[in-house]
């Protein structure tokens, strides 16, 4: 199950990862009553829509855009106030189903992990409605000592530019987010269009949004640099809409990496696109059932 700002993304699967019913359903108030309200209905319907099986459901998986303590306790999210909750406490009294709770971009690290089972160390870097990293090194997934590891989005590229809601000035997440594109257009055009408009111009040749497009690869390609630099994994895999509908992205990326000794031995996008978040949680759960170091999906 996915929570994201404006809807909630869930799936059954089975034993092999494979997806055997979804949900895709509007969030209108993410404010914590409402959307756990909602939570607890999507779990209810999963129920019904699962078949009976030997083991039966081995366990809910849930990922939270925002910030997580080592216990698993939601510190911050950015799309609202949820502060200091215990969702997989809330969950499990509620379905008596052993759940796990992560930060996406964390889950999305261990679904990438499935397509690339010969890497022992690798980045996923989502940009989306934030910019988070999932990193696995040594086949196992990092999160640093309190479990805040990755928020890479709130390091600083612009120093004293835009204020973030993080507090600090000129994050990463301010000029590559979704939001951050759609504001830098409405900067440039006083028009205000969705991700998916914007992909369409640029297509069209728009010359506001080819400006706002090279801006975005510049600053996705300074990120990839220092996440190549810090962490020095053997891949870093995007996922993320514009460079994903515009082939042209990745090896526009590529150029503007220009160091002598990064070592990187593959960048490219998501095989799994939006479906990445729920799989690294599927790979989870099935990982920790059959009590193994690691799963491959036979897709």
């Amino acid at each position: 199950m996915e929570l994201l700002p404006k809807e909630l993304y869930a799936i059954i699967t089975n034993l092999y990862g494979e997806i055997l019913y979804e949900i895709r359903k509007p969030i209108v108030n993410p404010e914590l009553n409402y959307y756990l309200t909602e939570i607890m209905k999507t779990i209810d319907e999963l129920k019904q829509n699962t078949f009976d099986s030997i083991y039966g459901i081995i366990g809910i998986g849930v990922g939270v855009y925002g910030i997580l303590s080592k216990d698993k306790k939601i510190k911050f999210t950015t799309f609202n106030s949820w502060k200091d909750v215990e969702l997989k406490k809330i969950i499990e009294d509620y379905s008596g189903i052993k759940t796990y709770v992560e930060n996406e971009a964390n889950i999305s690290a261990l679904g990438e992990k499935i397509s690339y089972p010969d890497f022992d160390s690798l980045v996923s870097l989502n940009i989306g409605t934030g910019v988070g990293v999932g990193i696995i090194i040594g086949n196992a997934l990092y999160t640093g000592n309190d479990g805040y590891a990755g928020e890479f989005g709130h390091t600083i590229i612009v120093p004293n530019g835009k204020q973030c809601i993080c507090g600090n000035k000129g994050c990463l997440e301010r000029y590559t987010a979704n939001d951050a594109v759609i504001e830098r257009y409405f900067e440039l055009t006083n028009e205000t269009i969705t991700l998916e408009t914007f992909i369409n111009k640029y297509k069209q040749a728009d010359k506001y949004v080819i400006q706002v497009y090279q801006e975005f690869i510049n600053y996705v390609s300074i990120a990839i640099n220092n996440i190549a630099q810090t962490i020095n994994p053997k891949a870093i895999i995007i996922s993320n809409k514009i460079v994903e509908d515009i082939p042209e992205s990745i090896s526009l990326i590529k150029n503007g990496l220009r160091s002598k000794i990064m070592n990187l031995e593959l960048l490219t996008t998501s095989k799994f696109k939006s479906k990445t978040n729920v799989l690294g949680l599927t790979h989870l759960l099935i990982q920790e059932f059959f009590n193994v170091s690691n799963f491959y999906s036979r897709n």
